[in-house]
């Protein structure tokens, strides 16, 4: 059996294999093409999914930190929690995109946080943040769920931080955590990782298919996914209201830019092999 619409996270993938080897057919509908920026029409994605540095708001009346560089440092040793990045593809590929397109905002955020310029052997700051944060001693987790449990239950002293879907900030209302995104964090406050939509190419009905995508991009199709936090790559789509107030930080995410796809792809194993070495036990 063929489907005929294929929903896939992995964008590195979808660009080097299943597109060059005729899998699927992307395809974009005219009529929205001119709301969806350029870097996410090839191959099209149809949401991203945002990710937030999130504290305890009943530990701490503001966010303990202040800054990305910050969970590099003594003070945040083995108190910040994620998706362990070994088993992570999407971890790999922001890392590789925070290495192609945010170096400088990542020295600048250096800058700040330390007064002075990033110096490093690493071949980016990207490099360097990740080296940094793998010798910190995270507390590496299978899912965000987890994550979202370690930070948020209430009753703790001194919670950790962690960078976590914002759909788990529906656990505010369904088991009473204490959930807040760090805001003002420099030089972002999360990232948003893609979802794209292409065509099956071996699908027997087609032109239902490209009225399935065309759906996906439209305010009533995209609704049920956005509701917790999800973000429309159509920009006239309405960002509706959620636990984690995505709509208030469109414009403090890291973004990925499907023009880096392939060095994603590339750069996998070499980030793997960086956050190997450059972690303590």
């Amino acid at each position: 059996m063929v489907g005929d619409v294929v929903a896939i996270s992995d964008l590195p993938a979808v660009k080097n294999q299943l597109l060059p080897n005729n899998f699927v057919t992307n395809w974009v509908p005219a009529d929205l093409a001119e709301n969806i920026d350029s870097s996410m029409q090839e191959p099209l994605v149809v949401i991203t999914d945002p990710s937030f540095w999130t504290y305890n708001t009943e530990a701490f009346d503001t966010c303990p930190a202040t800054n990305i560089w910050d969970f590099t440092t003594e003070k945040f040793t083995k108190k910040v929690a994620f998706q362990d990045p070994v088993g992570d593809n999407g971890a790999l590929d922001w890392y590789s995109q925070m290495e192609q397109f945010g170096d400088q905002e990542l020295r600048d955020a250096y800058k700040e946080a330390f007064g002075e310029e990033l110096k490093t052997d690493k071949e980016s700051a990207a490099a360097e943040w990740v080296s940094r944060m793998a010798a910190n001693q995270p507390i590496l987790t299978k899912s965000s769920e987890e994550a979202s449990e370690a930070v948020g239950a209430t009753g703790q002293d001194d919670p950790p931080m962690a960078l976590m879907s914002s759909a788990k900030y529906r656990n505010i209302d369904e088991k009473g955590y204490a959930l807040g995104v760090c805001e003002g964090l420099v030089p972002w406050v999360g990232k948003a990782s893609p979802k794209s939509l292409t065509i099956a190419s071996g699908t027997k009905s087609p032109n239902a298919a490209k009225l399935f995508v065309h759906f996906a991009l439209t305010q009533e199709g995209i609704d049920p996914q956005i509701s917790d936090g999800k973000i429309s790559s159509n920009s006239s789509v309405k960002q509706p209201e959620d636990p984690a107030n995505v709509g208030d930080h469109l414009e403090e995410i890291f973004q990925f830019d499907n023009a880096g796809l392939e060095t994603d792809w590339a750069s996998r194993e070499k980030l793997q092999d960086l956050w190997r070495t450059s972690s303590k036990k």
